[in-house]
């Protein structure tokens, strides 16, 4: 049986491992910007531009749809309110009474400018 020496024995069974100390690592610093070129800047403006103008052709595509259904709407409501003033003038018969029965009825106009009602 080998001899074990107290030294040995005291480094492995006694002493508990040090724990190891971990330190951050080190970050280089960044190297300074570069600056800038006027290439760059006029890259920069051309990218602005041509979004602005991107931008504005469909605002104004959207724009000149919406003037156009908004345009036929009126149109539409237009003629069906001429239908309508015509199917009014319609009823009337020349003496200015209405035709329909079922309704109260109104002269013209009196004397006066004001209108009568006859039942």
């Amino acid at each position: 049986m080998p001899r074990l020496s107290l030294t040995r024995l005291y480094t492995t069974i006694i002493t508990p491992a040090t724990p190891t100390i971990q330190t951050a690592p080190v970050f280089t610093p960044l190297p300074p910007p570069r600056p800038t070129k006027p290439a760059t800047l006029r890259s920069i403006t051309l990218g602005f531009l041509l979004g602005l103008t991107v931008a504005g052709a469909s605002g104004f595509g959207y724009l000149v749809e919406e003037y156009q259904t908004q345009n036929k709407n009126t149109t539409r409501h237009v003629a069906k309110m001429a239908e309508s003033v015509e199917t009014v003038h319609t009823l009337r018969d020349p003496g200015g009474r209405w035709q329909d029965e079922g309704r109260r009825k109104y002269d013209d106009q009196d004397e006066n400018g004001t209108l009568t009602a006859s039942r």
